[in-house]
């Protein structure tokens, strides 16, 4: 077997279009009023349900009832109005207030838990519609909404079938593209996986900061933790954060699993992290790539860690922070790059790392080589990992 080297490199995928959650979401306050998620099919079987977050504004009457389906989408791009599969949830099991992780239990073609389940194939377009089967005045729902970072796709401009995934928003007349905004929701198979939806939809219950300086205040270094399926050679790391107020110095570093360094990017300053340079605060989260001195060869199946090193800093008001992504269960990081083997990791002056298996931090790996699996040596080509692994493309 040979690492061979893909030009450009290939891209591990962070959740890198959400660096927050929106506070109310897509609102549902009148009969009639639906919101949609439209996406494509990665993974064949058989779906159970979906789980979601909600909205800030969630007051809805103890009798009513708002109805979770999957529809098939017609030619305008739309979902086609009939409930193929479907739950209809209580207003009574639902909590006031909103913030919180839902889950639909099962849907199927009864809407009860022995009905007939929904069977997809890869590449099927399937709509997951919110709607209101039983309405009482005033009442109001809404799904949460992902805040997009400076790295975002602008929204679908035209149907039918503009780039998947999208959000479609109906008025009780007709639908309409929603923003750009993706739902923060996990659609689950009966096998107890969870799939990809597309660029920025992901199952995230919460966005945080994790506050990093040299100083005793905080940790002073983070990351990732991760295993590959494969021999591979990292080039570079990106990652999502930013910095309040100037004057934390870091670097990127890389370690196995017994705490050797392996890799280091060089010495970056506040200003290094910032675009543009001298913005220094939580409303400027920006994601930024740097290269090691060196590319680090990685063994398949083995345990490394790819961090944030603070070197400066020691006050409350001088920090870096890192974005990341809370889940409710570790299983919701199979809608994301690297899947269950890519999580969070910290620590404190050189001390022992605290993994997190439910936070996924906003960091991207950028690969230059991966193990042809053939032996002997060459050039071009190399393979890739397949499914869970991969959320991207070529650098």
């Amino acid at each position: 077997m040979a690492l061979q080297e893909i030009p450009g490199g290939v891209w591990s995928s962070a959740p890198s279009l959400a660096t927050g959650l929106e506070n109310t979401g897509y609102s549902l306050n009148a009969t009639g009023k639906k919101v949609a998620l439209v996406f494509r099919i990665e993974k064949a079987g058989t779906l159970e349900g979906v789980e979601f977050g909600t909205g800030s504004d969630i007051l809805i009457n103890a009798a009513s009832t708002i109805r979770v389906a999957f529809q098939n989408v017609n030619a305008s791009g739309q979902p086609d109005g009939t409930d193929d599969e479907y739950r209809d949830l209580l207003g009574s099991s639902l909590t006031p207030g909103g913030f919180v992780w839902e889950d639909s239990g099962i849907m199927s073609a009864n809407g009860t838990d022995g009905g007939v389940k929904r069977v997809v194939a890869r590449g099927d377009v399937l709509a997951i519609v919110f709607d209101y089967s039983a309405f009482t005045a005033a009442d109001v729902f809404s799904v949460r909404e992902l805040r997009p970072a400076v790295l975002s796709v602008a929204a679908p401009q035209a149907m039918p079938l503009p780039q998947t995934p999208y959000m479609l928003i109906h008025d009780g007349a007709s639908w309409t593209l929603g923003g750009r905004n993706p739902m923060s929701i996990a659609l689950r198979y009966t096998d107890g996986t969870y799939a990809y939806l597309g660029e920025g939809v992901v199952p995230t219950e919460a966005t945080n900061s994790l506050s990093l300086n040299d100083g005793t205040a905080f940790a002073d270094e983070a990351g990732l933790i991760f295993k590959l399926p494969v021999d591979a050679t990292l080039r570079g790391v990106r990652v999502f954060g930013f910095q309040q107020n100037a004057g934390v110095d870091w670097q990127i570093r890389v370690y196995d699993v017994d705490n050797n360094q392996l890799g280091e990017s060089g010495v970056l300053t506040a200003n290094e992290w910032s675009v543009p340079p001298g913005v220094h605060n939580v409303t400027h989260a920006r994601g930024g790539y740097r290269i090691l001195t060196t590319d680090v060869e990685l063994t398949r199946n083995e345990w490394y860690r790819a961090t944030i090193r603070t070197l400066s800093g020691s006050t409350s008001s001088v920090y870096l922070a890192l974005i990341r992504h809370q889940l409710n269960k570790i299983e919701h990081l199979d809608a994301y790059g690297g899947g269950r083997t890519f999580y969070s990791t910290q620590r404190s002056d050189g001390g022992t790392w605290t993994d997190e298996v439910t936070m996924r931090p906003m960091m991207d790996l950028h690969f230059s080589h991966f193990d042809d699996a053939l032996g002997g040596g060459g050039g071009g080509g190399g393979g890739a990992p397949g499914r869970g692994f991969f959320r991207g493309g070529v650098s």
